[in-house]
C-alpha cells in the first residue's frame, strides 16, 4: 500500500513538471518573437499575436469536430457489429422455426403463426429482411452454391433454395444456401 503511495505521489509530480515545463516552452516560444515586435510597433504585434491565436483555434475547433465525427462513426459501426452478431444466431433460429412450421404445414395453431411474425418484425425493425433467390441468375454476392443440378432452366438459375439470405440495410448478412442449374444435359438423352 505504501508503496503505491509513493509510486502515485512521485507521477502527480512528474506530472506537474511536464505541465509547467510545456507552459514555459509557450511563454518561451511566444515571447521571444515578442522583442523584436515591441521595438516595431505595439498594433503589429497585437495583430500578429491575434492571428496565431485565432490561427491555433481554428486548427482545434477543426480537430474536434474531426474526434467527434471519428467517435460517432466508432460508435455506430461497434453498434452495427453487435446486431448483426446477434441477428446471425436469431437467423438460424428463425430457419429452424421455418422448417418446424413447414414440417407440419396445415396444423400450425395460430398462436405459432403470431411468434413467427413477431420474429420477422423484430429482424425488420432492425433493417433485416430475407431476400428469395429461386428463379433468379446465381450471383456469388449473394448466393452460396452446395449443389449444380441437371435442370430445364438454363445454366447459372438458381433452381432451389435450402436456406434464405438475408441483409442488414444493403449489406448482405448471410447469403443464401442455394442450388443452381447445370442446363439441359442432352448427352444423357442421346
Amino acid at each position: 500500500m505504501e508503496q503505491t503511495s509513493e509510486d502515485e505521489y512521485q507521477n502527480t509530480e512528474e506530472s506537474q513538471d511536464m505541465d509547467t515545463t510545456i507552459e514555459e516552452t509557450q511563454e518561451h516560444e511566444i515571447q521571444e518573437p515578442l522583442l523584436d515586435a515591441e521595438l516595431d510597433d505595439p498594433l503589429a504585434l497585437c495583430q500578429s499575436q491575434y492571428s496565431e491565436l485565432l490561427e491555433k483555434h481554428l486548427r482545434l475547433a477543426a480537430d474536434l469536430e474531426n474526434i467527434r465525427r471519428r467517435s460517432y462513426q466508432e460508435i455506430e459501426m461497434q453498434v452495427t457489429y453487435a446486431v448483426t452478431n446477434f441477428a446471425r444466431d436469431l437467423l438460424e433460429i428463425s430457419d429452424n422455426f421455418e422448417r418446424a412450421l413447414s414440417a407440419h404445414e396445415g396444423q400450425i395453431p395460430e398462436g405459432i403463426l403470431q411468434i413467427k411474425r413477431q420474429l420477422e418484425n423484430a429482424l425488420e425493425k432492425q433493417g433485416i429482411t430475407a431476400f428469395s433467390s429461386p428463379g433468379e441468375r446465381f450471383d456469388p454476392a449473394l448466393h452460396e452454391a452446395i449443389a449444380y443440378v441437371p435442370s430445364d432452366e438454363p445454366e447459372g438459375t438458381v433452381v432451389d433454395e435450402v436456406s434464405r439470405g438475408y441483409r442488414r440495410k444493403d449489406r448482405v448478412m448471410r447469403c443464401a444456401k442455394v442450388t443452381v442449374s447445370k442446363g439441359c444435359n442432352d448427352s444423357q438423352n442421346g
